[in-house]
Order: C-alpha cells, then sequence, then structure tokens
C-alpha cells in the first residue's frame, strides 16, 4: 500500500542553470487531507507523513528510496529536511524528493507545538516555514481519479490480497473494512523501519453520520502510513457516495465517501439520478450530456439586528462532450448528490475558482431559452463553449417549464423539452436560527415541510465559514424529504472555522429530459433559503 501516500500532482518546475537556486516553500500538508494550516486541523501530526510544496525543492525528476530504512540526515536525491520545534532540532525521513514537492515523515519524538522547517537542495537552504506540530490528526486517502472516494480495503485474510472497496465492489453492512491514511499519532517504533502496533490513539469513524466501532488504529508496515479497521453498522444508509470521515479528539479529518450496498450487489442512490441510467455512458469511449440547472435563493444576512433580503436566481444550460477518461472520475458529480442521503461531506477551497467539470463545450446556438409556467421568458446566453447563462432577481414558481434552442447550433440540433420545478419547501425552524450563534460541539437540527415528494426529490443543507484571505469551508448534507429533519452531527459542524457564517436550506428535484442527439440530458431545480449564523 506503499503507493497510497506516494503521491505527485501538478506541474513540474525544472531548474536550470550551473548555480543551485534557493529553495523556496509555500506550503506544509497532509497529503492525505490536504488541509491548510491556517484551519483548526491543519497541523502536522507527530509521526505523519507530509509534503513540503513549493519551488527548487528537489531534482526535476522524482526520485524515491530503493527500500527501508528511509533516508533521513544524508537525504535522498540531494534533499535534506529538517525540523525544529521548542528547541529540538530533527531531519525528517525522506518518501520522495522532487522539484516542486517533497515528502518526508515528521519524527514521532518531535516536540508537540509551533515550530518551523526548512529544505535545502544540494547545499542551499530555503527560509524556515511555519510549521504546527499536533498530537494526532488523520487524513484519510482518496482515489488519485479525482473523485472524493476513501482508499478503503478489505482486510488480509489467509494471506489472501486486499481487495479495494469500489463502486462495483462496494461494501457491506455489518462487515469489517481497512481505512488507509496518514496521522493517527506518535510511534514507539522507528520512523524509518516501523512495526505494525495500535497506538492507542481515541479513534471515532463516522460513516453515514453513524459512530461505528473501532478495532485497530495504528502503524501500518510503511513508515508513518496508517491504518484503521472498522465496521460498518447494520443500520447504516446505502448508496454510492456515504460519508466517511475519522475523528481524534477534535480534529477532524477530510470528509469522503465509500460505497455501500447489500449482498455486495453494485450500489446506487436513492436520490438523483438512477445509477443504471448513466452508468450505460461508462462503456462507451465518449458521451454527449446535457445539463439544465436552475437555482434560486433567498438569502437574509443580518448588520447588527438588520435584516437585509435578497433573491437571486440563475438559470444555466450546459452542453458536454466527454472522453471516457474524463467521464468516469467525474460522472457520480454529475448525475447526483455530493453525498448519499443521510449523510454530510465537507469541502474547501481557497480562491474563488471552486473546480469545473474536465469536457469540451459544444455549440447549441447562440442562445438558449427558458419559458417557465407564469411569467416573461429568460434568454440564456452563451457564456463561454458548452455554456449559456442567466441571473435575474425575478422568482420562477413551480411547475412545468420549457427550456429551447430555436434552430439550433453547430453541435447541438434543435430541440424543446420540459423541466419540471419542483415544490418548495418550508425551513420551519429557519427564524429561530437566523443571526443566532450556534455551538459547533452540539448537533443542529434543521426542520422543514414540503419539497416534493418524487424519489429524486432531495432536501440540501449546506453551511460555510471564511478562513484566511480567500478560504472558504463548506458542508453539504442531504436528506429524504419525508424524514421532515435532519441533526447536523457535531462531527460535521467542527469542521467549521468558527466565526461568522451562512446557513442554507433547500429542496432539489432531478429529471431525465429529451434532447435530440445527446446521449443523456439531466435537468435539476433548487430552491432554497439561507441566514447568517456565527459558528462559535
Amino acid at each position: 500500500m506503499r503507493t497510497v501516500f506516494a503521491v505527485v500532482a501538478g506541474c513540474l518546475a525544472v531548474s536550470s542553470g550551473i548555480f543551485a537556486q534557493t529553495p523556496m516553500i509555500t506550503s506544509v500538508q497532509n497529503p492525505a487531507s490536504n488541509m491548510p494550516a491556517a484551519l483548526p486541523n491543519g497541523g502536522i501530526a507527530q509521526g505523519a507523513i507530509f509534503v513540503v510544496y513549493g519551488s527548487n525543492l528537489g531534482p526535476s525528476a522524482i526520485i524515491q528510496p530503493a527500500g527501508l530504512p528511509l533516508p533521513s540526515t544524508a537525504g535522498l536525491g540531494g534533499t535534506v529536511i529538517t525540523v525544529i520545534v521548542n528547541g529540538t532540532t530533527l531531519t525528517a525521513p525522506m518518501v520522495y524528493s522532487l522539484n516542486s514537492q517533497v515528502a518526508g515523515v515528521l519524527p514521532s519524538n518531535i516536540p508537540i507545538g509551533t515550530g518551523s522547517l526548512t529544505v535545502a537542495y544540494n547545499g542551499v537552504p530555503s527560509s524556515p516555514f511555519p510549521l504546527n506540530v499536533v498530537q494526532s490528526n488523520f487524513g484519510i486517502s482518496t482515489f488519485l481519479d479525482g473523485s472524493n472516494t476513501a482508499v478503503v480495503t478489505t482486510p488480509i485474510v489467509s494471506g489472501l490480497g486486499y481487495q479495494v472497496i469500489t463502486k462495483t465492489n462496494p461494501a457491506i453492512p455489518g462487515s469489517t473494512y481497512t481505512i488507509w491514511g496518514t496521522g493517527l499519532g506518535a510511534a514507539n517504533s522507528d520512523n524509518n523501519t516501523p512495526s505494525p502496533a495500535d497506538l492507542g490513539t481515541p479513534v471515532e469513524v463516522w460513516i453515514g453520520g453513524l459512530p461505528t466501532s473501532v478495532t485497530y488504529a495504528g502503524r501500518s508496515f510503511d513508515p508513518g502510513l496508517d491504518q484503521i479497521n472498522f465496521t460498518i453498522p447494520a443500520g447504516v444508509g446505502m448508496g454510492c457516495e456515504v460519508s466517511l470521515a475519522v475523528q481524534t479528539g477534535t480534529m477532524l479529518s477530510n470528509y469522503t465517501t465509500i460505497p455501500i450496498a447489500l449482498n455486495g450487489s453494485p450500489c446506487f442512490d436513492a436520490i438523483g439520478i438512477p445509477t443504471a441510467t448513466w452508468l450505460p455512458l461508462l462503456a462507451k469511449n465518449g458521451a454527449d450530456v446535457g445539463a439544465f440547472d436552475l437555482n434560486q435563493s433567498t438569502s437574509t444576512v443580518f448588520q447588527g439586528n438588520t435584516p437585509s433580503t435578497t433573491i437571486a436566481v440563475k438559470a444555466k444550460a450546459t452542453f458536454m462532450n466527454f472522453t471516457q477518461v474524463q467521464l468516469t472520475p467525474q460522472v457520480q458529480a454529475i448525475f447526483n448528490p455530493a453525498v448519499s442521503p443521510g449523510g454530510c461531506v465537507v469541502r474547501i477551497s481557497q480562491s474563488a475558482n471552486t473546480g469545473n467539470f474536465a469536457y469540451t463545450g459544444l455549440n447549441a446556438g447562440s442562445a438558449v431559452t427558458f419559458t417557465p409556467s407564469t411569467g416573461s421568458a429568460l434568454n440564456l446566453a452563451a457564456q463561454s463553449a458548452g455554456v449559456y447563462q442567466v441571473a435575474t432577481a425575478t422568482p420562477v414558481s413551480a411547475g412545468i417549464d420549457t427550456v429551447g434552442n430555436g434552430a439550433g447550433g453547430a453541435n447541438v440540433g434543435s430541440f424543446s423539452t420540459t423541466l419540471i420545478v419542483g415544490p418548495f419547501d418550508t425551513w420551519t425552524n429557519q427564524n429561530s436560527l437566523a443571526n443566532t450563534t450556534v455551538n459547533r460541539a452540539n448537533p443542529l437540527t434543521i426542520q422543514w415541510t414540503g419539497g416534493g415528494a418524487s424519489s429524486s426529490s432531495y432536501i440540501d443543507i449546506q453551511g460555510s465559514a471564511g478562513f484566511g484571505n480567500n478560504g472558504t469551508v463548506t458542508f453539504e448534507c442531504t436528506a429524504l424529504v419525508a424524514s421532515g429533519q435532519f441533526a447536523i452531527p457535531s462531527a460535521v459542524l467542527l469542521a467549521l472555522p468558527s466565526g461568522p457564517g451562512h446557513l442554507q436550506v433547500g429542496a432539489q428535484s432531478e429529471s431525465i429530459v429529451s434532447v435530440s442527439g445527446m446521449d443523456l440530458s439531466v435537468a435539476s431545480s433548487e430552491t432554497s433559503s439561507g441566514v447568517s449564523v456565527t459558528w462559535q
């Protein structure tokens, strides 16, 4: 499982010239969670694998150790990592070295506290970079396909190898599995040549919002690589994106997902577009997909005790061509919610660009027209290749609406189809939460009525808070409409930084629509309302 943490991402910056260039450090992170240092769970645990990002840190081609023990004082490929905390100076065992990033194992005997880290390449040191060392702070490894699926396997049984849990080989309730990652804490054995041992770290595994039993939480056979053996509770919800997180004390891991189904059959979600509808697309060399989105929100924010309410409506149509390589890691996010019903996920962004699907846009004409059941038509103007959009402050009523593109375009022929704007929900305890302080250590119950009764309808709950200059932490939970309420676990709320934030509740509906020439087209509508809160 050594490849779980040996992750190399981004472009390679190659240094040139005969003179050594000074190494520059931009960040130090747990490679499994990639939590920014500015967040409460952004520290690096004793004994954990860490990655240093920057430039001029190592050679132009990646170098990895030939085996154990890992090199430390002598460095790797000319790179040496030095850590100084509370007067203790140690060199870190090296996992790999590369110009743009280097990885090591934080020594288990480095003190807890704030300190600094330097990288020297070919004898030229970087400036000291701030480092926060904590006792434990676990990060869950995820697949390298761009999805949020956790690396979970079956334990080794009778000498057999690990079986990886995937959407076609999902986990089964009542069975025991292994989560892979790093950051459980210090080990008594040598950092370079570890021996598997339970570290005794208090660990909680949250799956689908439920706690579960843990039978082992400790080192594997690789330096810094940890494993947690846990049993999936019998009452957990089924789905392809069941939430999975690990908590050590008040430290929350990154929020990931795991597919779960009964009897080992392929996973499916009870909400969104049925898996059987989009699964055949993965067998094609390429697929043309249309997506129609209507999002309207009512947001109330406060300046002191004075409320200010705004209404924002955005209609968007996107026409996309995917290669099989592009579609495979993104297909779940395109057709289904971010998390299966009953669970939550947490996302972190550090810029206005929160990421977009990788695809080739298709020309559907000069504009797309959205005609609501009542009121005036909206013209969605072309924004970029395959993207048509309009924003307004005029609400759209629930009902059956029409979308069309007139004479059509170079890639998408003329079409006219219906789009269902689902019934709205009423967030019944909204006023009691508006402009209040929310204690993140306690669950937060959201209550509603209405929201539609179709199998594709669900309640979407989101909360957010800012950090640093441009960072945002956002959680998203989904619930079945009929349940009428949902308790956001404290293990989700603790992932938010304290301070001013936002809380939003909406009803979402999704359906399949007909567009000539497209392999599959879907429509979604969401009506939501939000209020300002303070996370404590």
